[in-house]
């Protein structure tokens, strides 16, 4: 039998709590409440909460038996709104996990027979953290469309969190008349010291990047879709469309549509696709009825315009992998892109080009809104070529491709979203509310799809072709930490980079969360540059390597400490005087870049405006060879004479081309800096 409420808010007050706005499309006393939330690509249940919970004596959180219990937890989910303690107000997005918490702990206050936030004290939260090991993989009996409960550190942080949640807005509380837990759970600790030490659940880390036998021939893939096949389906659905639209009679009608149906379908069968480059056969043949195969095992057959509606999607989702495959770009970022609404434009308003600072080379950027940290407007670099030059960097070709292909969706749909979606199960949109927006799970869903139809696997391991055509492992995010990967590979150097790149607060978030624990890789991440800087100096200062740049002055001075104190020059001791004075190298493949001395005198900084002296690495924006040149933290050695000579040799013949290329005056400064280098440092070498 259930004791009395300890201080069971009172009908009058109860009556005032039911008025309180939660939102504008809710109030207190409403049982389903709507937050509105700012995270593009979530669904709209992030955003609500149903108080409608079932509880295991079969009765509901919303029966009158259990009013003062509702009321409690509509208070504290209140507060934490409106009124938050200790932290941020939290925002509509975390609400549907919050719902799935609250209803793990009136859960076991009722088994418990606990009637009362006010009576959970900290060796009461102890017993709720075991009730959720022990029940928490049991599965709602009235929920068909479950997926397997699992225990791991995510599931149990985020139900635990509800009782510190308790304690933290006692004072707000008590201001709606609502009596408070009286101390803090779990003895204090925090959540994530519970989570991990007692119930000994730990975090899976970094996500795991996509195995080269896969990425490589889903990147391919994806590429070559933007070429020929991109622009053949671009012009099959403006045909279609156009002899829909001007066939005889009006849309209304089931004769009139069917007419229109039969003008469509027969630009479809007689269209004749492209070939690629190089390629003797059309990319794809004529189009006819073809069974198509569901991850699910399902079958189904694709015909009429459903033969159209697959191949804008495929497309679609070969622009998608391409962009974040290419630029690392977060799923929620993609799906918050404003294409803007000036239709005679060639790329979407979201993207943008700018001259590098020494005039030879044009940088695409995207910007797009950060939601995971401050919700700000970010900028990503997503490609370049020489100025004059007509070539598109494929993330760019896959931004100008979805900006063009769904056009005419967004038209009608009132939208101005980079990406939408066709929320009818078969054929194209016909009616504004067929077009809808982009989620994180829905691009996820479209490059599995992707992988699974278009993509060839047969080199790939046994493991990977498990792993992603059977246990559909594919998720949008993991092209972050390969593409991070990647860089990092072809250049340890690189990871400041990487980490402003992705928008992150210090590079080791990226290491952690992105290069991972590999010991080799952390190894070269470290060890390798401090070796490498080491040597340098080493070789510098004894003079057995002759050099080209300003930082022969900064040099001396590693000299001049070994003198004093009087240490043989080895390869212990300069890698010691790199460490203790962090002049780790950024190791360029056509020089060094010393910008640890002195990092508000770097040249690429001064040309992005971002001069500090903070700064840990090159601007990559701004960097050029050019721009190292000009800048007294660079140096070369005759280490890199080998790749100025290949520069001259390289841009002597590009020379010889056409006089009428774009890129000719670009080519003649390059060519006039490398022959430049190449004299320099061959006169030193031979000194």
């Amino acid at each position: 039998m259930q004791k009395p409420a300890r201080c069971a808010p009172k009908p009058n007050h109860v009556y005032a709590l039911a008025t309180l706005r939660v939102s504008e499309k809710c109030v207190f006393a409403d049982n389903i409440w709507v937050v509105l939330h700012c995270v593009a690509g979530q669904r709209p249940r992030h955003g609500t909460i149903n108080w409608n919970i079932s509880l295991p004596d079969g009765s509901s959180l919303t029966d009158e038996k259990n009013s003062s219990l509702l009321t409690e937890f509509k208070a504290l989910v209140w507060t934490m709104i409106h009124d938050p303690r200790e932290g941020k107000a939290i925002t509509g997005g975390t609400l549907n996990s919050l719902e799935l918490a609250i209803a793990s702990v009136c859960s076991w206050m009722i088994l418990e027979e606990v009637p009362s936030i006010a009576d959970i004290d900290s060796a009461m939260s102890w017993e709720y953290a075991q009730y959720f090991l022990d029940h928490h993989e049991q599965v709602d009996p009235k929920k068909q469309k479950t997926r397997p409960r699992t225990v791991s550190n995510a599931s149990a942080s985020v139900r635990l969190t509800v009782l510190v949640y308790m304690y933290r807005q006692r004072q707000a509380l008590r201001l709606l008349g609502i009596e408070p837990a009286q101390e803090a759970p779990y003895d204090g600790r925090s959540v994530d010291d519970v989570v991990r030490n007692e119930l000994d659940l730990h975090r899976k880390g970094k996500l795991d990047p996509i195995p080269d036998d896969i990425a490589i021939p889903v990147l391919g893939s994806a590429i070559r879709f933007l070429g020929a096949p991109a622009d053949d389906v671009m012009a099959l659905q403006d045909l279609c469309m156009r002899a829909f639209e001007e066939a005889p009679g009006e849309s209304e009608g089931t004769w009139c549509r069917r007419e229109k149906y039969r003008a469509a379908i027969a630009e479809l069968t007689k269209f004749q696709f492209a070939r690629i480059d190089e390629e003797v056969e059309p990319w794809r043949g004529p189009l006819e009825p073809t069974p198509r195969s569901l991850r699910d095992g399902r079958m189904g057959m694709l015909e009429g315009n459903q033969l159209l509606r697959r191949l804008i999607i495929t497309i679609q989702s070969a622009a998608i992998v391409c962009i974040q495959g290419s630029t690392g770009m977060r799923a929620h970022e993609m799906c918050g892109l404003d294409a803007g609404s000036e239709e005679s434009q060639p790329l979407p308003g979201c993207i943008e080009s700018e001259i590098s600072s020494d005039g030879l080379m044009e940088i695409f950027y995207c910007h797009s809104v950060e939601a995971k940290q401050s919700k700000v407007r970010t900028r990503w670099v997503i490609g370049a070529r020489s100025v004059g030059s007509n070539y598109l960097p494929p993330p760019v070709r896959a931004f100008q491709v979805l900006w063009q292909l769904y056009m005419r969706w967004r038209r009608l749909g009132g939208t101005t979203k980079l990406l939408v979606t066709f929320r009818a199960a078969k054929g194209v949109p016909r009616r504004s509310t067929s077009v809808g927006r982009m989620t994180v799970v829905g691009l996820t869903e479209l490059q599995k799809d992707f992988l699974r139809e278009h993509c060839d696997l047969s080199g790939a391991s046994e493991a990977s072709r498990v792993e992603f055509l059977e246990q559909h492992r594919l998720r949008g995010h993991r092209w972050r930490t390969t593409f991070a990967l990647f860089l990092f590979r072809v250049n340890s150097g690189l990871l400041p980079a990487i980490s402003r790149h992705f928008q992150h607060l210090s590079m080791v978030m990226t290491e952690r969360g992105y290069i991972g624990n590999d010991v080799d890789l952390i190894d070269t991440l470290d060890s390798t540059r401090v070796m490498e800087s080491a040597r340098f100096m080493l070789e510098f200062a004894e003079g057995r390597s002759a050099a080209a740049g300003s930082v022969a002055k900064h040099v001396e001075r590693f000299r001049e400490e070994l003198r004093e104190q009087k240490v043989e020059a080895t390869q212990a001791a300069a890698e010691v005087f790199i460490i203790e004075n962090d002049l780790r190298i950024f190791f360029l493949p056509y020089g060094h870049c010393f910008l640890h001395l002195k990092p508000e005198a770097s040249r690429c900084h001064e040309l992005g405006g971002s001069s500090h002296w903070s700064w840990r690495g090159p601007n990559v924006a701004f960097r050029s060879p050019s721009v190292c040149l000009g800048c007294q933290l660079f140096i070369a050695n005759g280490r890199h004479l080998p790749v100025w000579q290949e520069r001259e040799s390289t841009y002597a013949k590009a020379l010889k081309g056409s006089q009428r290329d774009p890129a000719l005056r670009v080519i003649k400064a390059r060519h006039a800096q490398a022959t430049n280098m190449v004299a320099i440092l061959g006169k030193k070498a031979a000194k």
